[in-house]
Parts: structure tokens; C-alpha cells; sequence
């Protein structure tokens, strides 16, 4: 990986369903290690925006490179997060299986886990601060440490597209997530689909506005106006001058 380059870039990127186009000429880069918000409203284009880079949809026009591939090439490289797992609750099985779950695009063949498999989901969860949980059953964790388990299992990847991470959390359980997260970001790209604008400047570096067009702005430079003008009514930025929190926002 030539992190001189870009860990993705779009150019000219546009996509329509049917004749509705969604996504318009849409041409940015995300550097690696880079701290990456998308921000929109409803029905902007941020969910087509992410299958794009998933490689899930292809574009009509332009060209998309993920870390030197075409997405849908890239894909097995690429740690993705769904706003809704899909995991029944009850479902009887341990914090460990379900990381392992993002192991089985690097699995050859059939049969159980290899022992490096097993050594990948365990630094995984060392990674998020869970591998003291790793045979504890799933349905007996908070849901923060859930959505925690949700990241480990998606680290096989880079970058890591997290989408809503932190919906239906507690304000300070949002904290600790996107903290996880900072310190994740130490090492791998980080873009996050967010519906929560007010707070983007806390966390995020990049800031990538979707509604049709794309736009984007490092969080020091984006405007409560700016931000008005994509959602159609007024929402407030929160700019942090901590040393925690502004750390992230150069």
C-alpha cells in the first residue's frame, strides 16, 4: 500500500436510478488515515455514496479507485459496518463468532477457523477493548459494547466505512465510541455516514456534504451557513476548543 496516494478518490463520479440522477459529478480524495464524516440530508445520495465505494453499485460515469482497484475489486479490503446488523439478539452465539464473521472473506476452502483467523478476531478485540469478553454470549452485552464487537469484526479492512455507528446510543456512549474510534484511526482510514451534524467538528477531520452534489471541507472550514444551505433549514455546527476533541479538527 503507497500510503502517498490516496486511499480512495472519486473523479466525476455520477450515478442515477433509472433518470433520477442521485449522485452528480462527484470528484474528491480521502487520504489514508484520514478521519472522514458524511453528512446529508435524507434521500441526498450518502447511502448511494457508500455503495459506490463498496462497489455494490457501479458508476454511470467517472471512475472510482480504492486503494489502487476498482471498488467492487478492492471489496474484501474494505471494513464495512451496516447502520442495521442483522444479528438476531438472542441468537445464541459468543462476541468471538461474530467477529470471526469478517474473517470469511480471507477463508480458502471449507472447514473450521485457522488458528491465524482465531489470532485476527482476538486483536481485533483487543483492538476495541473487548478481548476479556471474547466467549461471553453477545446478548449480554451493553449496546455500545455490541456496536464495538460490530467494529472489531469489520477491522479486517481498510478503509472502515461505519454507517450511523452511533444511532439509538446515549450521548456518553457516543463519546466512548468515536473515542475507540480516534484511536482506531491511528492506524486505518475512517469514514463515517452520520446523522448527527451538530457534533462534527468534535471528530472528524474531512468533512464529505452529500445532497446530489458532493462537497468537501476540512471541519474548520465548514459553516453553520454552508450546512443550512445543503439541509434546507438552520443546524448548528459544534466547534470544540478542547485539546481532546480539537485534535481532530486541523
Amino acid at each position: 500500500m503507497n500510503e502517498n496516494q490516496p486511499a480512495m478518490t472519486f473523479n466525476k463520479v455520477s450515478f442515477a436510478y433509472e433518470r433520477e440522477r442521485v449522485i452528480d459529478e462527484a470528484t474528491f480524495a480521502i487520504a489514508h488515515r484520514d478521519f472522514v464524516g458524511v453528512i446529508g440530508p435524507n434521500g441526498g445520495g450518502k447511502t448511494t455514496l457508500v455503495k459506490l465505494m463498496l462497489g455494490i453499485l457501479r458508476p454511470r460515469e467517472g471512475s472510482i479507485d480504492i486503494l489502487g482497484h476498482a471498488p467492487h475489486r478492492a471489496c474484501k479490503r474494505i471494513g464495512y459496518m451496516p447502520q442495521h446488523s442483522n444479528l438476531d439478539p438472542e441468537f445464541p452465539v459468543s462476541v468471538l463468532d461474530v467477529v470471526l464473521m469478517g474473517r470469511l472473506g480471507n477463508v480458502s476452502g471449507f472447514g473450521p477457523y485457522k488458528p491465524r483467523d482465531k489470532n485476527a478476531a482476538l486483536a481485533a478485540l483487543d483492538e476495541v477493548g473487548l478481548a476479556d469478553q471474547a466467549g461471553r454470549p453477545l446478548r449480554q452485552l451493553s449496546g455500545g459494547q455490541k456496536q464495538r464487537v460490530l467494529i472489531a469484526r469489520a477491522l479486517a479492512g481498510e478503509p472502515l466505512i461505519l454507517d450511523e455507528p452511533t444511532a439509538n446510543l446515549d450521548p456518553a456512549v457516543q463519546d466512548d465510541l468515536y473515542d475507540q474510534l480516534r484511536e482506531l484511526n491511528k492506524r486505518i482510514t475512517i469514514v463515517v455516514v452520520s446523522h448527527d451534524v451538530g457534533f462534527v467538528s468534535l471528530y472528524f477531520r474531512t468533512v464529505i456534504c452529500v445532497n446530489r452534489s458532493v462537497h468537501t471541507h476540512s471541519t474548520g472550514e465548514l459553516t453553520n451557513q454552508q450546512v443550512a444551505d445543503m439541509y434546507g433549514r438552520e443546524v448548528r455546527l459544534v466547534h470544540s476548543q478542547s485539546p481532546h476533541k480539537g485534535d481532530c479538527c486541523d
